[in-house]
């Protein structure tokens, strides 16, 4: 499950697994955060990731939607205003990354490609990482076009989008247990109808963000 506290959300799943893995989604409440390491990008909604292998490549880049790292003390970092923050750790801290997921980023596979690089690059098992998705706008408040059916059969419903369900399906569909991921409650943490603690593109905030940050200590 999800929870609030001192001003930030995160997952109570991945805490319980292992103290050496620090993550959170900001809140209005809880000013600017900075670290010089922060790992960042412009997004662009789409499937690029960077795997951050030292402390030299950890810095602002441009194009990258996620990233990914086994190295210690980087605090990696996406901004989202309704999209879908994917965080991904293997239980013990061997790795862990961010991924900034729209609906444009879903559609192209980027959870997909973040666990695949996972298990390539760190030699992980989909068994032993947990994924939580973050805050973000739920599907009682996504309205979408009818061509949304077609780019998503099972999460599409009535002109409405269930971004949540997409991601549960594509981090099931690479054999993460079902039990291994941490999912937000559409009621407490939906961004756009908690407008005291989330900003929302949909409800016209247009540049301010959250920042979904995953850190390995």
């Amino acid at each position: 499950m999800w929870k609030t506290e001192g001003n930030l959300a995160f997952s109570t799943l991945i805490s319980c697994f292992d103290s050496r893995i620090t993550h959170f989604t900001t809140t209005k409440l809880s000013g600017n955060i900075t670290h010089p390491l922060l790992t960042s990008s412009k997004q662009v909604h789409d499937k690029k990731i960077k795997i951050v292998k030292s402390i030299s490549d950890a810095h602002s880049y441009e194009g990258y939607d996620g990233f990914i790292t086994g190295v210690k003390g980087i605090p990696l970092g996406i901004f989202t205003a309704d999209c879908v923050s994917v965080f991904l750790a293997e239980k013990s801290g061997k790795c862990a990354a961010i991924l900034h997921a729209g609906w444009k980023g879903l559609y192209t596979g980027i959870i997909e490609n973040g666990v695949e690089m996972l298990l390539e690059n760190f030699g992980v098992e989909s068994s032993g990482l947990v994924a939580a998705i973050g805050p973000h706008i739920c599907e009682k408040c996504y309205e979408v076009g009818e061509e949304f059916a077609g780019y998503f059969p099972n999460s599409y419903k009535n002109g409405y989008l269930n971004l949540s369900n997409e991601a549960i399906l594509r981090l099931k569909a690479k054999n993460i247990p079902e039990n291994n991921i941490d999912c937000i409650d559409s009621k407490d943490f939906c961004t756009l109808h908690n407008p005291n603690l989330f900003f929302s593109y949909r409800q016209g905030e247009k540049t301010s963000r959250m920042l979904s940050l995953i850190m390995l200590k």
